[in-house]
């Protein structure tokens, strides 16, 4: 599914990513950001991702992706976004 991503943390792991220390050594085509939170703007199909378009959700990207949340848009499973329907701000 694409997710419009409105925000992305960083984190010591996202330094250490960006300066091949973290786990592996950094791909040069990769984007960093492990984790983050966005819009989902389309889906791949299947009752899941149904279920998430147009909502809010969290979601995490792995290293082995080379699919990093520190961009505008991304693809990920749908399977592994969180829905944040029922987080209110206040």
């Amino acid at each position: 599914m694409l997710i419009k991503v409105l925000s992305s943390p960083i984190n010591p792991s996202d330094f250490l990513y960006t300066k091949g220390l973290y786990i592996t050594t950094k791909p040069s085509d990769s984007t960093p950001g492990f984790e983050g939170s966005g819009e989902v703007v389309q889906n791949g199909g299947g009752f899941l991702g149904w279920r998430l378009l147009g909502k809010k959700v969290a979601f995490v990207s792995g290293s082995e992706s080379r699919n990093g949340a520190w961009q505008q848009y991304i693809n990920v499973p749908a399977k592994i976004c969180i829905d944040l329907s029922d987080v209110h701000e206040d």
